[in-house]
Formats: C-alpha cells, structure tokens, sequence
C-alpha cells in the first residue's frame, strides 16, 4: 500500500498532508455461534492500533446465506466499540457466510468467511476458522 499526498498551497504556505492507507489487518478471532433458529451472535477482538491506520469508524459485517438462488449480500455497520452483533430474522437451519473488515476512511482488509448454520430449534455450535465445532 501506498501513502497518497494531496498539496494545498496558497502565497504563502505549502502544506503536504498525508492520507493514510486503509487498515492493514482484519479484525481478529472472528467466530460466531447459532444463537437460536434464526439468529446468530458473532464475536471479534479490534484490530491492534498500531495496524489501523487512521481514525476508526466502524465495522461492517458482510453475510449472505449460501445456496439460495438470489445471492444476496448484506451488509451491517456496527459501532467501533463494539465487539459482538447478534444477527436475527434469519432462516431456520441454513448455512450462513460471515466476515468482517474495519472502516477508517478506507475499507479494510476482510476476515475469512466463516460458516455458521442457524438452528432447528436445538443445540447451539461454536464456529471459527481456527478452531473445530464443539457441541
């Protein structure tokens, strides 16, 4: 990445000012676990500050439910000082894609999707990509 420059000057003054780059990493140990049969709550640690590059304004969270004829993303804001979202309205027992990237000014790098299965109206599983599902 970059850095982009933008001059101003005027008679008297010439002033470089710097445009940071996007976040370089993703937000950390993104997982989420099957809240109920039609709500999911995902869970994620900030990027550290010194990978952020800029002023943080957000997350947005990506999702779209998998092998449905329409394939439609959605996308959700969510606060800078949060760390979870429960997602609901969601079909009951469908496979999900989720990932997550920071906003600055830029959008950031995005986490690998993870996969997450509503409910039937049963047990609920733990998802990550790093770590297997337990029961």
């Amino acid at each position: 990445p970059h850095d982009a420059y933008m001059l101003v000057s005027s008679p008297t003054l010439l002033t470089a000012f710097a445009s940071l780059p996007a976040p370089q990493a993703p937000p950390s140990s993104f997982q989420g676990i099957n809240s109920g049969s039609t709500s999911i709550l995902l869970r994620w640690d900030p990027i550290p500050q010194d990978l952020v590059a800029g002023v943080q304004n957000y997350f947005t969270i990506t999702y779209r439910q998998l092998d449905a004829a329409d394939d439609i993303t959605y996308n959700i804001t969510v606060p800078i000082t949060s760390v979870t979202v429960e997602i609901t309205n969601l079909r009951k027992y469908t496979n999900y894609s989720f990932d997550i990237k920071d906003v600055t000014k830029f959008i950031g790098a995005a986490t690998e999707p993870i996969i997450i299965t509503t409910d039937e109206d049963g047990t609920s599983y733990l998802f990550s990509p790093s770590l297997p599902p337990y029961c």
